[in-house]
This record gives structure tokens, C-alpha cells and sequence, in this order.
């Protein structure tokens, strides 16, 4: 099976209430492949070029739940963690830039 037919298999399998879960995989996918990425394995710096894409529309508490979910998805295939202290790094940064939540 290709990494790609591994991302639809792990989202035919999510609990009926990961809707939240289904759409970060799938935006994830279809940014991936608009991007000439795989989604799966994918790598640290592909993920922060995708957070950082959306830079001025996700809150840094948002980029938190959607790295998590990239994360488990990663996990769930077998691969391992995806992102790590850049990626950290990166969601800090973007607190001091946008400030804390409203």
C-alpha cells in the first residue's frame, strides 16, 4: 500500500467523533500533494512549512492541536514522532508574535 492509500486507511479507521482529526489529515494531504510533499512519511521541515503557510489565520493553540494530530497520524502509520524542538520553537515564536489568546 503507498503512503498515500496509508493516510486514507488511518482516517477510515478514526472514532466517529475525530471530525477535528479527519480534516487535518485531509488539508494536510491535499497541501502535501499541492506541494510535491508525501504526506506520509513526510519530515520537521515539510511540517513547519505547512504551519508556517498559514501564518496569520491559525492561533498558536490551534498550530498546538494540529502538530498533535500530524503527530499521531505519523505514530499510527508506524514512523514515529514528526516533529520535534524546531517545531517548538517555532509554535513559541509565534506566541510572542501573536500574543496571547483573546
Amino acid at each position: 500500500m503507498s503512503d498515500r492509500g496509508l493516510v486514507r486507511e488511518i482516517s477510515a479507521h478514526a472514532r466517529p467523533n475525530d471530525a477535528q482529526y479527519l480534516n487535518t489529515i485531509a488539508r494536510w494531504e491535499r497541501w502535501c500533494l499541492e506541494h510535491g510533499e508525501d504526506p506520509l512519511p513526510s519530515n520537521e521541515t515539510v511540517v513547519l512549512r505547512y504551519l508556517h503557510s498559514h501564518f496569520g489565520d491559525w492561533r498558536p493553540e490551534y498550530v498546538r492541536a494540529i502538530v498533535n494530530q500530524l503527530n499521531r497520524m505519523h505514530r499510527l502509520a508506524g514512523h514515529g514522532r514528526l516533529t520535534g524542538a524546531r517545531t517548538t520553537k517555532y509554535i513559541q515564536a509565534l506566541r510572542r508574535v501573536v500574543g496571547p489568546p483573546p
